[in-house]
């Protein structure tokens, strides 16, 4: 699923999604140049909390 379309569903900012991404933070990995993860993957409690701030 690309990670845009999951930043939605998972009702995150997007930006600081991409940030997750590029750190590892959360499982996402790229193909052809565009961002990816699990469509199951959801968020633990504390790294919600941490995108609000």
């Amino acid at each position: 699923m690309p990670l845009s379309g999951w930043a939605k569903t998972a009702k995150q900012n997007a930006a600081a999604v991409l940030n997750k991404a590029k750190r590892q933070t959360i499982p996402a990995f790229r193909v052809r140049e565009k961002w990816m993860t699990d469509a199951d993957y959801e968020l633990s409690a504390d790294q919600k909390d941490s995108s609000l701030a």
